[in-house]
């Protein structure tokens, strides 16, 4: 399927509450603006290598992969008044990096529990991450997100 650029001839229907003070009302330059990132982002799409739910490669090189992975609360710290655990995995990523400078972006969304999350051990393939919380108890397994960039060719 060809990408297509996006036009829009009429913003009316986007105008019609008369609840929304006009302030709020989208304007023609509005109307540019929106046009103008939309179209560069269908650009963009078109520079796509390769993609499925886990990685994107663009055809400049960079590589996006993404997923998660299961930490187990195995071990237990102390640092001053803080008690914590932490627990760490070796993730592989769903394709390989050209060299190990990438960056790697965890996240773990869980209320009520502070949480640290770092990655250590780059290869092209594979990042070890650690994750360091507290709120928890022992074996205890939690959700890690990661996100990593960097360059496929």
């Amino acid at each position: 399927m060809a990408i297509q650029n996006i036009t829009y001839d009429n913003k009316t229907a986007l105008n019609q509450n008369a609840d929304i003070p006009n302030v709020n009302k989208v304007t023609d330059n509005d109307m540019n603006e929106i046009k103008s990132v939309v179209n560069n982002n269908a650009t963009e799409l078109a520079n796509i290598i390769e993609s499925n739910s886990y990685y994107t490669k663009l055809s400049d090189g960079t590589l996006i992969c993404r997923g998660s992975a299961a930490i187990t609360a195995t071990d237990s710290r102390s640092q001053g008044n803080l008690d914590y655990y932490s627990g760490e995995t070796t993730i592989t990523l769903p394709s390989t990096f050209v060299d190990t400078d990438y960056t790697v972006v965890t996240n773990v969304a869980v209320a009520n529990m502070n949480r640290f999350c770092q990655s250590y051990g780059v290869a092209v393939s594979t990042t070890q991450i650690t994750l360091y919380y507290t709120n928890t108890t022992q074996n205890e397994v939690r959700s890690v997100s990661y996100i990593a960039i960097g360059r496929w060719k």
